[in-house]
């Protein structure tokens, strides 16, 4: 059997499960954000909510394949970076890198580094739902996410849309009025 690590970094929660490869959830840890604080604090939360969830089911970390993050903002898989993020004021955060030495150091397990992707969460939730709920058997589908802040992903073809800027559905962080109400990400409307 297959064990995979999934963390839902929130703007008010961060929540992590260890799911089996048919999508099973096995077990969930999680803790408050706290924010505002370092983007490396947050990760070494993550890391310990990831490894919580793998001992609630006993499971050594060495028998997870990889470690998912859905995260608010704009996630560059390819280089683990999250390259913005307002309501968690991350602006380049290396977050893969993070987590990759959080888990090694909590687990003392050195040297031993699990793959780690970064994905926008709302497009994590589109991609979960088409895999494994609501949207199973789509060609293609939409997804809309509330929570802190309100998100959309878009699946088209079997595969997440990201645009051409990493944020091709990030439809809660978008102008809906010109020169409106500053917002604390520093634009207006």
């Amino acid at each position: 059997m297959k064990y995979y690590i999934g963390i839902d970094l929130g703007g008010t929660n961060i929540v992590s499960g260890v799911v089996d490869e048919n999508y099973n959830i096995l077990a969930k840890s999680s803790v408050r954000t706290n924010l505002p604080r370092p983007d490396y604090e947050i990760a070494a939360d993550m890391a310990k909510t990831a490894l919580a969830a793998c001992d609630q089911i006993d499971i050594s970390i060495d028998r997870i394949e990889w470690i998912g993050i859905g995260t608010p903002g704009i996630a560059d898989n390819r280089h683990g970076v999250i390259e913005y993020s307002n309501n968690l004021g991350f602006k380049n955060t290396p977050m893969a890198r993070y987590i990759q030495e959080n888990i090694a150091s909590f687990s003392h397990r050195e040297g031993t580094q699990k793959p780690v992707y970064l994905a926008n969460d709302a497009n994590a939730a589109a991609y979960g739902e088409f895999v494994a709920g609501a949207a199973k058997g789509a060609v293609n589908a939409v997804a809309i996410t509330l929570g802190t802040g309100v998100g959309g992903g878009i699946i088209i073809d079997g595969k997440i849309y990201v645009g051409s800027n990493l944020a091709g559905a990030e439809i809660g962080h978008t102008v809906i009025q010109v020169d409106g109400p500053q917002c604390s990400c520093g634009r207006q409307g």
